[in-house]
């Protein structure tokens, strides 16, 4: 009897420090996970800010060409951007 009860406790050991270890993987995948999503979410931002940017220039130049047309100045001829009227 005291062989089983050595082979069960030993058994029970075993499995509770597999348990244990596969523990402490999933932290250390969730640990690793999270320190990606620190670097992600601010290279995230700044390449949005940087697209925001660029999509807003165009269409203040295109808002301030609106405003002078508004205002009756039709001497300047009105081009798209990148293009100077040759054709």
């Amino acid at each position: 009897m005291g062989k089983l009860n050595q082979q069960l406790a030993l058994r029970s050991n075993q499995l509770v420090n597999n348990q244990a270890h596969k523990m402490m993987r999933s932290a250390a995948r969730i640990e690793q996970t999270m320190f990606l999503s620190l670097y992600t979410i601010p290279i995230t931002l700044i390449i949005a800010v940087i697209f925001i940017t660029l999509i807003i220039q165009p269409l203040k130049r295109l808002q301030s060409q609106i405003k002078r047309l508004e205002q009756g100045n039709f001497k300047q001829p009105n081009y798209p951007a990148g293009l100077n009227g040759d054709g």
